[in-house]
């Protein structure tokens, strides 16, 4: 085969783009307990004005809240009324 075609040139620039190409591994796909099961901290008080109460999931009374508490899945929030609570989420 001649060099000078437009054969050849189409040939070597395939090869080139094929072994220039990035070569990444396949996406793992997520299990099924990764699905379900969501992250131990979902958010953050970030202000509270006023009386703010947390009720932990599981928990039988509710506890005075704080800036930057942690806020879980399942965990209940409560504002007396005219108070204010910002949760910002994760």
């Amino acid at each position: 085969m001649r060099r000078d075609t437009p054969l050849f040139r189409l040939a070597a620039i395939a090869a080139l783009a094929g072994l220039s190409a990035p070569i990444t591994p396949p996406a793992r796909a997520q299990t099924a307990a990764e699905e379900v099961n969501p992250p131990a901290r979902v958010g953050a008080l970030t202000r509270a004005r006023g009386t703010v109460s947390l009720h932990a999931a599981g928990a039988d009374t509710w506890s005075p809240a704080a800036v930057n508490d942690p806020i879980t899945p399942g965990e209940g929030v409560w504002t007396e009324p005219g108070a204010e609570a910002r949760i910002d989420l994760s």
